[in-house]
């Protein structure tokens, strides 16, 4: 694959490389900047006993 065919699908598709938690990182920042307060998502595993 060549760079120019490589930065053309990036263009095109910006979030096919990144991971789930980069993705839900930045919907819970869309969501916060949408309701204008800062919002904690629980997440499975994520608790401490």
């Amino acid at each position: 694959m060549t760079y120019a065919k490589l930065k053309e699908i990036l263009n095109k598709y910006p979030n096919c490389f990144k991971t789930v938690k980069e993705k839900e990182e930045e919907f819970d920042r869309l969501v916060a900047i949408i309701e204008k307060r800062p919002i904690t998502f629980i997440r499975p595993g994520s608790r401490a006993n």
